[in-house]
């Protein structure tokens, strides 16, 4: 019964993961602004720790797939949970400047594009993974075997995805997801929201729905 329980919970993240996965096929430019998103988004987890790791990052972001719609009917019970439109709880003075947000999402959910390693500035290293990597990566760190780990650098214990960023229109606000996949039974998967600040772009407090395995 826990074998089959532990499949059920992996076939539903493999789903999941299908529905957002990285076939980039449309490849877009990935605005400069994307790259403070992304390092903060990295930074707010590991601000603070002393101990430093080594993020394992895929190159390629991830996408919606192509016969996924990027403005489910929300009145469809059965509606992607994975869609911002129903995953982020917007307090309802922001709701405005977000509707901006998700107006950037639904014109371009589907694109994709490649990451470049020197565009980022994070308080840890880090190395991006080639889309071959990285499913070899996934594949030695859901076998659960330290010695296929051996063969990948000191630290790197998981392997960090990213959707391309949407923003509002004057760049102040900016939403993207991102999962972390640790092995089996080991993944997490949640939108985020920022805002830009005077000292640089803040992960906002809102409420919002996190898949956790």
């Amino acid at each position: 019964m826990a074998g089959m329980l532990r499949l059920g919970v992996m076939t539903s993240l493999l789903l999941l993961a299908a529905s957002l996965s990285g076939a980039a096929s449309s490849a877009a430019q990935i605005d400069p602004d994307s790259y403070a998103v992304y390092s903060e988004m990295m930074n707010s987890q590991t601000r603070g720790k002393s101990n430093a790791g080594l993020w394992m990052i895929s190159a390629a972001t991830t996408s919606y797939d192509a016969t996924q719609p990027c403005k489910p009917d929300l009145k469809d019970d059965f509606a992607s949970v994975a869609a911002p439109q129903r995953a982020i709880h917007v307090p309802p003075e922001d709701r405005a400047r977000f509707q901006e947000v998700l107006d950037n999402f639904e014109a371009h959910c589907h694109d994709g594009g490649v990451l470049q390693r020197d565009q980022f500035k994070t308080d840890w290293p880090i190395r991006l993974l080639t889309s071959a990597e990285s499913k070899r990566f996934e594949i030695d760190l859901a076998v659960e075997d330290p010695k296929l780990w051996q063969k990948w650098p000191k630290g790197a214990t998981g392997l960090q995805s990213f959707s391309q960023v949407f923003f509002n229109h004057d760049h102040t606000l900016a939403m993207a997801y991102s999962s972390y996949y640790c092995g089996m039974l080991c993944a997490t998967w949640e939108w985020q929201v920022l805002e830009r600040t005077e000292t640089g772009w803040k992960v906002l407090p809102w409420k919002h729905d996190t898949i956790v395995s």
